[in-house]
C-alpha cells in the first residue's frame, strides 16, 4: 500500500504563512498602540507636573505673569497634543481589532486543513490496517490448507 500524501500540504503550508504574517501584523499594531499609550502617558505626567508648578507659582509671594503665560500656553499645546494622540490611539485600536479579525480567520481556514488533514490520515491508517488484516487472514488460510494437505 503506497504511503499517506496530503494533497492540500501546499495549501496548508501556505494557510500557516499567512496565519504567522496575520501573527505578526498583530503583533506590530499593538506594538504601535503601546508607544501611543506610553506617549499619552508621558503627556499626563508632564500635565500633572506642568499644573503643580503653575500652582506654586500662583500661591508664591511674588506672581510672574509671564511665567504663568508660558505655563498655560504650554499646557494648551500639550492637551493639543493629547487630543491628536487620542484620534492616533482610536486609529491604532481600529487597526489592532482588524489584525485580531484577520489573525482569527486565518487561524480558522488553517484549522480547517488540519481537520481535513487528520482525518485522511486516520482513514489512510484505516485502510493500511484493513489491508493488513486481510493479508494476515489470507496468509493463515494458506497454512491451513498446507497444513490440512500435509496431515
Amino acid at each position: 500500500m503506497r504511503a499517506f500524501r496530503f494533497r492540500l500540504q501546499t495549501l496548508q503550508r501556505l494557510r500557516e504563512q499567512k496565519r504567522d504574517a496575520a501573527k505578526q501584523r498583530l503583533a506590530d499594531a499593538q506594538s504601535q498602540r503601546m508607544k501611543v499609550e506610553s506617549e499619552i502617558r508621558k503627556i499626563h505626567d508632564e500635565l500633572q507636573g506642568l499644573e503643580s508648578h503653575m500652582r506654586q507659582a500662583v500661591n508664591s509671594q511674588q506672581l510672574d505673569v509671564d511665567r504663568v503665560m508660558d505655563g498655560h500656553r504650554h499646557q494648551i499645546s500639550l492637551q493639543a497634543k493629547l487630543a491628536e494622540l487620542a484620534k492616533v490611539l482610536a486609529s491604532a485600536n481600529d487597526e489592532v481589532d482588524k489584525c485580531r479579525l484577520k489573525l482569527v480567520e486565518a487561524d480558522r481556514e488553517v484549522k480547517v486543513l488540519e481537520k481535513l488533514h487528520e482525518r485522511q490520515l486516520s482513514e489512510h491508517e484505516k485502510q493500511i490496517a484493513a489491508h493488513e488484516s486481510k493479508l494476515l487472514d489470507e496468509a493463515a488460510s494458506i497454512r491451513a490448507a498446507r497444513q490440512t494437505k500435509t496431515a
